[in-house]
């Protein structure tokens, strides 16, 4: 690493471009390295970054250079996470909001399966509850029982 202390909540910044640099090229940063060790010493001396090259044109723009200020090599150059909030937001604040539905591919698995509601209804009644569950169910309302009358007894002594 260049500097005598070179951790700092810019490097957490960095972090965060790596992370939103596999979010955004559906890839690993360095896939042709498999020592993490190369990799820390490689970046650490400012001649390893990762691919942009790759990064398909669909990906959202604010993104894509937000990760490359995330990850330049001078710390002073990153954004604050602040700043990364807000870009972040404005980023989303422009991408149409999806209606919250149950999605086609949920709805596909449930076609596929043919399972209906009756059947669904046939193994739940036909399920039998072990004896010890009815046990422990009876154990446990017996115990509020008994909390509740040592309850009512401490209010008749104070």
């Amino acid at each position: 690493m260049k500097e005598k202390n070179p951790y700092s909540f810019k490097s957490d910044v960095y972090s965060y471009g790596i992370v939103l640099y596999e979010m955004i090229s559906y890839s690993l940063p360095y896939p042709h390295i498999s020592n993490i060790d190369t990799i820390l010493y490689m970046v650490g001396k400012g001649t390893l970054k990762p691919d942009m090259s790759i990064i398909l044109d669909t990906a959202n723009l604010k993104l894509v250079k937000l990760c490359e200020k995330c990850i330049e090599y001078n710390p002073d150059l990153r954004p604050t996470f602040h700043e990364i909030v807000s870009i972040v937001s404005q980023a989303f604040y422009i991408v149409p909001i999806i209606a919250r539905t149950t999605s086609c591919l949920h709805l596909k698995a449930e076609s596929d399966l043919n399972v209906s509601q009756t059947s669904i209804n046939m193994i739940k009644n036909s399920y039998l509850i072990p004896s010890y569950v009815n046990n422990l169910r009876e154990a446990h309302s017996d115990h509020n029982i008994n909390r509740k009358s040592q309850e009512d007894l401490n209010k008749k002594i104070i």
